[in-house]
């Protein structure tokens, strides 16, 4: 589940001895020790010192059995640990002693994910929902967990119930037109999608989504540049990656495809992905070369120049994408300058400001033939768009 979740401490700031769950069968002596140590556990977590936290939750525990908030708090230090299963253990006995609190459901439900047990999380989230139907956060969860589960209808009208009361939640949307992809509701989807990326260009789920979207519609243009955009977010994420160089070779871009895939050769830690990316290889090397025999064979074809040719239109797509990119990039910012009165001194307009200045002035430009003619065109047309949202703020 792809998403901060919100910890006890932050939803329930006041995690102390009233809590829900902790009322003592035991003597005033003993539940003052008990609450000793429950602070101390709590204290410890805060700051990051599992060990003595669990240490002190223990001893809270072996006090007072029937404490919730110190199992809750041991359950929360078991995940972070990556201890799920007996986080699962913890949430599920504070559970049994207060079985109507909805964050336990939710807490419980996460663990199950952080496991891949998506089907039980379905089951702990719709409790949570029907505790608790005014928490977006729980509509939004088990819209994550039906997704995973493939029940992506099912998951549709959970997004549709957190978006009612959120309707600008980038996440929600984008989760939402995922969904419709996968439902093959291609036009929807870019839709949905293109929306989340409007609120906030910088998920690159998402890119890659509208990107796979946009192969399926035959907009292969906009499907390059939205893995583009989702590498210069992370520009070690081998799925778009891997998506840009299937649809370099279905667009016969050949060289570049094989630079991608010689790319997750290079740098994928993982060895099936390393083993794909050079059967692929192989692939378009076989391909290369049947053209290249049949191109022999022609008297009217020079190989070299038309080699020469194609280099030159490859180099000349990849700077217009990123031309379209660096655009798209300025016409993102001011509408965010409009939505949300930001002024020019927002620190990623000025570093974008700084980038394009540094980058493509043709003072400063460390380039030559056809990049620098492109670069030095790329500064006329964009300069005056800055200084227009300059002058704007």
């Amino acid at each position: 589940m792809e998403r901060v979740v919100l910890g006890w401490l932050k939803r329930h700031p006041s995690s102390g001895s009233g809590a829900p769950g902790i009322k003592p069968a035991i003597s005033t002596q003993k539940f003052r020790e008990y609450e000793h140590h429950l602070d101390n556990g709590v204290r410890h977590r805060c700051q990051g010192r599992y060990n003595d936290a669990l240490v002190s939750l223990n001893e809270a525990v072996r006090l007072n059995p029937n404490s919730a908030p110190a199992l809750i708090h041991r359950a929360h230090i078991y995940g972070n640990m990556g201890d799920f299963d007996l986080a699962i253990q913890n949430f599920d006995a504070a559970i049994k002693i207060n079985s109507t609190v909805a964050d336990y459901y939710f807490f419980i439900a996460k663990e199950y994910t952080n496991s891949r047990r998506f089907t039980q999380a379905v089951v702990d989230l719709e409790r949570a929902v029907s505790l608790n139907p005014h928490d977006n956060e729980n509509w939004e969860a088990l819209g994550c967990a039906h997704l995973e589960c493939n029940n992506y209808q099912n998951a549709i009208t959970m997004f549709d119930r957190a978006l009612l009361s959120d309707e600008y939640n980038e996440f929600t949307l984008g989760k939402k037109g995922i969904c419709l992809f996968h439902l093959g509701h291609f036009d929807r989807a870019l839709g949905v999608l293109g929306e989340s990326i409007r609120i906030y260009p910088g998920i690159e789920e998402v890119f890659c989504f509208r990107g796979m979207c946009n192969v399926e519609l035959k907009n292969y243009q906009g499907a390059l540049y939205d893995f583009d955009c989702a590498l210069l977010i992370n520009n070690s994420s081998y799925v778009a990656m891997w998506r840009r160089a299937k649809l370099h070779g279905l667009m016969e871009n050949f060289s570049l495809a094989k630079a991608d895939f010689n790319e997750i050769v290079s740098n994928s830690p993982h060895a099936y992905e390393v083993n794909l990316a050079r059967n692929e290889i192989a692939s378009i090397t076989q391909i290369e070369n049947g053209r290249l025999k049949k191109d022999i064979k022609s008297p009217y074809i020079k190989k070299n120049e038309s080699e020469d040719i194609q280099k030159l239109l490859f180099e000349r797509d990849r700077w217009k994408r990123q031309a379209q990119m660096a655009q798209s990039r300025i016409d993102e910012l001011e509408a965010a300058l409009t939505r949300a009165s930001i002024r020019k001194e927002d620190k990623r307009f000025s570093e974008l400001r700084r980038f394009l200045a540094r980058e493509f002035h043709p003072d400063n430009a460390v380039a030559d033939g056809i990049e620098k003619i492109v670069r030095t065109e790329i500064f006329k047309k964009m300069w005056p768009k800055i200084e227009e949202i300059e002058k704007a703020g």
